[in-house]
């Protein structure tokens, strides 16, 4: 976030611009916040065969789990660019 306000702050050359910056990479940085912890959680659930072991392990659960995670680091990837 530092570098990214390093960036953009020459580019304010008013007062106003410069509220609006801070405003801006707030709402940014809890977007980005909110996605990331959205993105964790998800991955913290997924379990694999390997580790756990193979007897009764719930595979059709999993990949449900396993395309979750993906869109939610999709979603995190798209709300960063």
């Amino acid at each position: 976030m530092n570098a990214l306000y390093a960036e953009f702050w020459p580019l304010a050359t008013t007062e106003q611009e410069r509220i609006i910056l801070d405003q801006e990479l707030h709402r940014y940085r809890g977007g980005y916040y909110q996605k990331l912890t959205d993105f964790l959680h998800s991955h913290s659930r997924l379990a694999s065969a390997f580790v756990v072991g193979p007897a009764k392990f719930p595979g059709t659960q999993m990949e449900k789990r396993e395309q979750s995670t993906d869109n939610k680091l999709i979603e995190l990837v798209d709300w960063s660019t």
